[in-house]
């Protein structure tokens, strides 16, 4: 079942499904990683691909300015890390933001305070 806690702030939805339900709510869209530390590097995605999640990846966002233009490695591929004003001008129609940081309650908070789009937003470690 999908559940969708809406943000008072601005339309962004964070969205509770399982991992079934959320390959199929991603469809064509591509995801945006917002976290570039060992999460997703030590998930069972690494272990036991589901669904080739890497392949919906197209880049990642972090807050750690010795992160930012560095390249994240994740199931062989390379994807390049950026900051996370990249948000503001995303299209919700062609990406979905993945949170892929244990401090999502703070990035949440963070998000909120930028006023990012429309955007469907998901927990990674409530999906896997």
């Amino acid at each position: 079942m999908d559940d969708v806690w809406p943000n008072d702030l601005n339309d962004m939805q964070i969205r509770n499904c399982s991992s079934e339900e959320f390959f199929q709510q991603l469809g064509t869209k591509k995801i945006i990683c917002f976290g570039a530390g060992t999460l997703l590097q030590e998930s069972e995605y690494e272990r036991y691909p589901l669904n080739k999640l890497e392949e919906h990846i197209e880049y990642m966002v972090d807050n750690d300015q010795k992160k930012i233009g560095a390249l994240y490695n994740f199931a062989g591929h390379q994807f390049p890390i950026y900051s996370p004003d990249v948000l503001k001008k995303v299209n919700p129609q062609t990406h979905i933001l993945m949170m892929t940081c244990m401090n999502y309650v703070q990035i949440y908070s963070q998000l909120k305070m930028m006023n990012i789009p429309e955007i469907d937003c998901y927990f990674y470690s409530a999906i896997c």
